[in-house]
């Protein structure tokens, strides 16, 4: 009879996924093919590989138990390399990291830095040159980058032979296996600054306080980034420098709001001036500005002055100023201004909207006025 995938790895049915999985790198570790030249292992492994990605797989191991198999039409045979398991990992948790075959690098390329401005809607509106004050990673002028005291080239490491790593033979329940290890020495990187700065630690830069001047163009937006290229960290024995990047905030205005490229804002004015019809003026970025009221405005009616709102990036052009109108009406009134907007009332055919307590003063208008007609 036929094993099944549980038998297999040795395991029962209610096995855990993490039962699953420290059985069968058990044994992978005997029976893989880069430790193991028998062919009936070999066999063995494809076998085990096989149980393994089925059982890792809570969707394959419930169709597998419902139905004693899980078919799947694509797969004609077993991946060693597979997305649920590198047997290659195993050995590197167990004897170190295989893949030491190049030496480290000591000068590097600079990281890149991020500093954050906030800024003014105004000054979002026509650009500005601010000063800021960075911490950066800068050229070492007491070894001139090159990490030694005396700006000596480092010399060849006499332990790896600028290797960088070296073989070593360990011992394992599976046999000897020669591995490669990061040379001690030398960290790794295959040669030795022997006169280390002391100022830089032998890495050629160091971090200084750096003031720096950044333009920002006129119409930028909230969040948007400035590249000053070259003007980040600079790398390891003077590597090229990486990239500056300023993140800009726009503040809230109390006054005005941008809508695109328009800005927006609210004026109370009062109902007689609604009504009437005038001008007034108004504060906006560029200055003081006259704006007319047409007779007969209506709240939340739009005034639109062109050209006065935001400029748009790196453009000459600009968008609107809208103006929001807020008509203020009276809440207390004096005896003779109610006699007048009553009798205003009246001549426009209204008065029957009135809802007043004192209706015989009313009256007593209407009846005075059709006397002197």
């Amino acid at each position: 009879m036929k094993e099944s995938y549980y038998d297999l790895l040795g395991l029962s049915e209610n096995a855990t996924q993490d039962e699953i999985k420290k059985a069968y790198r058990k044994l992978a570790r005997e029976l893989h093919p880069d430790v193991n030249d028998n062919p009936k292992d070999q066999e063995r492994f494809k076998e085990i590989t096989n149980a393994y990605e089925i059982l890792s797989d809570e969707k394959k191991r419930k169709e597998y138990d419902s139905y004693g198999r899980y078919t799947d039409n694509n797969r004609t045979s077993s991946n060693f390399n597979n997305d649920f398991f590198n047997v290659n990992d195993i050995f590197e948790t167990i004897f170190g990291n295989q893949n030491v075959n190049r030496k480290k690098e000591r000068k590097t390329h600079g990281r890149d830095a991020l500093i954050d401005i906030s800024i003014t809607l105004k000054e979002a509106c026509f650009g500005i040159e601010k000063e800021i004050k960075i911490m950066n990673a800068k050229i070492c002028d007491n070894c001139e980058g090159t990490g030694s005291k005396t700006k000596k080239k480092p010399q060849i490491c006499k332990t790896c032979n600028g290797i960088g790593s070296f073989k070593e033979t360990v011992r394992s329940n599976i046999g000897n296996m020669s591995v490669l290890r990061e040379c001690r020495a030398c960290s790794g990187y295959g040669d030795i600054i022997l006169d280390p700065c002391s100022l830089c630690k032998s890495n050629g830069r160091v971090v200084v306080n750096e003031v720096v001047l950044v333009k920002i163009p006129k119409g930028i937006k909230d969040q948007q980034q400035i590249r000053l290229n070259m003007r980040g960290e600079v790398g390891n024995l003077g590597g090229t420098p990486g990239d500056l990047y300023i993140r800009v905030t726009v503040k809230n205005d109390e006054a005005f709001k941008r809508i695109n490229n328009d800005l927006f804002t609210t004026i109370t004015i009062p109902m007689t001036l609604a009504i009437l019809g005038g001008e007034v003026m108004i504060v906006s970025f560029d200055g003081e500005k006259l704006i007319k009221i047409p007779q007969g405005s209506q709240n939340k009616d739009i005034i639109k002055l062109e050209n006065f709102g935001m400029f748009m990036l790196n453009k000459n052009t600009r968008g609107d100023l809208l103006v929001e109108l807020n008509i203020k009406t009276p809440t207390k009134l004096s005896n003779d201004e109610r006699l007048l907007i009553e009798n205003f009332a009246i001549l426009r055919n209204e008065d029957n909207y009135i809802k007043n307590n004192k209706k015989s003063f009313t009256q007593n208008i209407k009846k005075k006025i059709k006397n002197e007609k």
